[in-house]
């Protein structure tokens, strides 16, 4: 089953100098025609990675998946595994549908907008770079992205905002690098777009757009 899997992939040649975890929900797994194909972020992320030496990338995607649970995860997986350098976090797409990591990515909240509880994922977003500095990870943060409701449903983009907002300040203080997915792709309609579109539905990306996506992540990896 794709939406459950574990995927590696690790350039040729030697000992990996560096380990990648990309952890998350359905935007991690690079769901995209309602779950039939996927393309994650990771598959760019490693071929621009690539020239820079060895690394490893293990993609982690559960599509569905609450920060609640993703934190649960997270823990989980720190504990079993402190072997990475870095950790990459996608989550937070499936409620607003219906109306030793050294380097830690995360990318997480959409699965909740839908619940109306901003301060409920700000916490697990917290609680989740907390996991990686106990670790000895550097996180770095993505925000969440726009959904293709928000003209016509706008708490959805109040919610949103309050949440990306209210973590700059936290980000910030913590020395955590922050990729402004909601701003560097903003959202729009693949039906307007379906020549090279970015967007597949209101929430998930096509492959093109999922590409864009691992091409940030690799501008953030970049300086450290």
């Amino acid at each position: 089953n794709l939406a459950n899997a574990t995927m590696s992939i690790a350039s040729a040649g030697g000992i990996p100098q560096k380990k990648i975890l990309c952890f998350g929900a359905s935007l991690t797994a690079g769901y995209y025609q309602g779950g039939r194909k996927y393309h994650p972020y990771a598959i760019k992320l490693q071929s621009l990675l690539d020239p820079h030496g060895n690394f490893y990338i293990e993609e982690r995607g559960i599509p569905g998946e609450g920060t609640s649970k993703m934190s649960e995860r997270l823990k989980d997986t720190l504990n079993s595994d402190n072997s990475f350098d870095f950790v990459i976090i996608l989550g937070g797409i499936y409620s607003s549908q219906f109306l030793k990591p050294k380097f830690g990515l995360f990318y997480f909240g959409t699965n909740d907008l839908g619940l109306k509880r901003p301060e409920m994922v700000v916490d697990n977003i917290k609680e989740m770079h907390d996991m990686c500095r106990k670790h000895n990870v550097q996180s770095i943060a993505i925000s969440i992205p726009q959904h293709g409701q928000e003209r016509t449903i706008t708490w959805i983009n109040d919610i949103r905002t309050k949440i990306n907002t209210s973590l700059l300040e936290y980000y910030k203080e913590n020395n955590i690098p922050l990729v402004d997915f909601s701003e560097r792709i903003p959202y729009s309609s693949p039906i307007r777009n379906s020549a090279a579109s970015i967007w597949d539905d209101l929430i998930h990306l096509a492959p093109h757009g999922y590409d864009l996506l691992g091409e940030l992540v690799y501008e953030s990896l970049l300086p450290l």
